[in-house]
């Protein structure tokens, strides 16, 4: 098997573990603290198209849907290329090449981050 399919397959069971525990009522492993500063905004105080993608999959993991899609809308959109590429990797990466998934994508990213410059969210 592929260490990236692997590491993709740990990602998704540690992403389920946390929210399995979450629901059992083991809030705790929610709240804790994480000292990751965004690099981008530090530099220049404008938050990058990834800023809020750690709160979203938290709060994603509390069963708290809209919230996470208010604090970065890409959390869905990472989710989902993250549990195609654990599943099928191959498949995945052929289909973004041939249907010019990449260019998709990355206009989709920085459409998300004028809007959020623009509207200052």
């Amino acid at each position: 098997m592929l260490p990236e399919r692997l590491l993709f397959r740990f990602i998704l069971c540690f992403l389920a573990f946390l929210s399995v525990l979450n629901f059992l009522g083991q809030k705790w492993v929610l709240h804790l603290p994480l000292p990751w500063i965004c690099p981008i905004k530090a530099l220049t105080g404008y938050p990058c198209p990834g800023c809020g993608l750690t709160d979203a999959f938290r709060f994603l993991l509390q069963g708290e849907v809209r919230l996470a899609f208010f604090t970065n809308p890409l959390v869905f959109l990472v989710l989902a290329i993250l549990i195609s590429i654990a599943i099928l990797p191959e498949k995945t990466l052929i289909t973004f090449q041939k249907k010019r998934g990449w260019e998709c994508l990355l206009v989709l990213v920085l459409g998300w981050w004028i809007f959020r410059l623009i509207f200052g969210l």
